[in-house]
């Protein structure tokens, strides 16, 4: 039912919506065929669907998701840089894209900021810690 009521709306069109919002169209591509291949979902997927209830992604299958993203486009995860784990698919987008690239070389490139994040080989888990209660 969920991939009728989207017929007609694919990756590209997520990828444009998500560029549209100043979000990097490889990272968006990347995420979405991640969890189209790998978590297998099936349905047309939109930005705001939510990684748990729509996705079936929470706790420790998130964290692995996460993870496995992170290394497959070369990324160095940085907790810290997101409060709690992402809710929807835009928001995991947004992890990636905000976490730091890792050159050829193996090292962490420079970021925008100026920091230099740790280099590649040492620990790359994206451990991320629960939002405070209260919502």
């Amino acid at each position: 039912m969920l991939a009728r009521r989207r017929a007609g709306y694919g990756v590209d069109t997520f990828v444009g919506q998500l560029q549209g919002e100043g979000l990097d169209p490889a990272v968006a591509r990347a995420v979405y065929e991640y969890l189209r291949k790998a978590q297998k979902v099936t349905f047309p997927m939109m930005p705001d669907d939510t990684l748990d209830e729509k996705l079936g992604l929470a706790g420790r299958s998130l964290q692995e998701a996460i993870d496995d993203i992170i290394v497959r486009t070369d990324r160095d995860a940085r907790p810290g840089l997101i409060v709690g784990p992402p809710e929807t698919i835009r928001d995991l987008v947004r992890y990636v894209e905000v976490s730091p690239r890792v050159g050829r070389e193996g090292r962490v490139q420079k970021t925008p900021s100026g920091a230099f994040p740790r280099q590649r080989g040492e620990v790359r888990s994206s451990r991320i810690e629960p939002k405070a209660s209260g919502r």
